[in-house]
């Protein structure tokens, strides 16, 4: 997550939430964008559904208004936030997002 070698320097609590990090519902689903970095690194994105289930982008980004609009371009191509939910991750790896994401 760091782009320099101190990462063991830090702990979850030097983390740095972005104010974009956000809840979104639409249909009775809910998705929160979670935006955050540790001092001195990219921003990372995670979208977790209401199940608990976290996408983690591998990519990191340098600035938070840019993780965001990958986040909400990739909730509009997937055709809302119940395809957090709805598809596996062979799915989601071939159909409708990057490669370079985790699920959890």
């Amino acid at each position: 997550m760091s782009d320099n070698d101190n990462t063991l320097d830090y702990d979850e609590n030097d983390l740095i939430d972005s104010p974009l990090s956000q809840v979104l519902q639409q249909d009775n689903e809910q998705v929160e964008i979670l935006i955050y970095r540790l001092p001195d690194s990219k921003w990372t994105l995670e979208v977790v559904n209401q199940n608990g289930t976290s996408t983690v982008w591998d990519e990191t980004f340098p600035s938070d208004q840019e993780a965001l609009s990958v986040a909400l371009d990739g909730i509009k191509a997937a055709g809302g936030i119940q395809a957090f939910s709805e598809i596996s991750d062979l799915e989601a790896k071939k159909n409708i997002f990057p490669e370079s994401l985790t699920r959890h």
